[in-house]
């Protein structure tokens, strides 16, 4: 049993991973919900699909919050 648990992260992060062009809508999309009147981000990184976030990822939305004030 302890070894499904801990192959599956490895196994459910193939499934998860973004493309650029996934990227790219998240990033449009946030922009607009900020832009609508959002304010901030929320990344759920203790939930899948967001525990398979990259830093780079988080760091890309959070220059989107930035730039929206």
């Amino acid at each position: 049993m302890r070894q499904a648990v801990s192959e599956r992260p490895s196994i459910d992060a193939k499934l998860y991973r973004r493309g650029d062009n996934q990227s790219l809508s998240m990033k449009d999309l946030l922009e607009e919900a900020l832009t609508a009147g959002g304010i901030g981000l929320s990344s759920g990184l203790i939930y899948p699909p967001g525990i398979f976030a990259t830093t780079a990822e988080l760091v890309e939305l959070c220059r989107v919050v930035a730039s929206c004030g």
